[in-house]
């Protein structure tokens, strides 16, 4: 994701850090949540967490249709789902990523859903490769 000899201190730093936890087998969706949430700010991609689209304050009790390009939209009965760029998410999960709690079951699989799809849209089609260092680093 990032432009060869670009240095980026801080989230190498931050890389190190989710290494370790990872390593440590400390709780590793965790881990990840909190790299991922990192890696997107450092790059200048930092997620709306804690208002909405039109910049009003979630609401823990909504359910937002989260919009990639513009971030959490209130959600009607008709939107959801993952299709077209849509990923739906509760207003509780948006504001416990913000917190980096990530305590309630359902705040991690939609932290996991949102940080994929937040990811990916940025990879403009290019891989990830987590998996293969994950897999290395369990074989240490």
């Amino acid at each position: 994701m990032l432009p060869r000899e670009d240095p980026h201190e801080a989230l190498f730093d931050v890389y190190g850090e989710a290494l370790s936890g990872l390593c440590a087998a400390d709780n590793i969706p965790v881990t990840l949540r909190r790299f991922e949430k990192r890696l997107l700010a450092e790059l200048g991609y930092a997620p709306l967490l804690d208002r909405d689209s039109a910049s009003r304050p979630i609401d823990p009790e909504r359910q937002y249709v989260y919009e990639l390009e513009r971030g959490p939209v209130a959600a009607n009965g008709s939107q959801g789902g993952e299709r077209s760029g849509l990923l739906r998410v509760s207003g509780r999960t948006l504001l416990d990523v913000a917190a980096d709690d990530y305590g309630r079951s359902e705040t991690r699989d939609e932290a996991r859903a949102l940080m994929r799809a937040l990811i990916t849209q940025r990879l403009q089609g290019r891989e990830l490769h987590t998996r293969s260092v994950l897999k290395d680093l369990s074989e240490l």
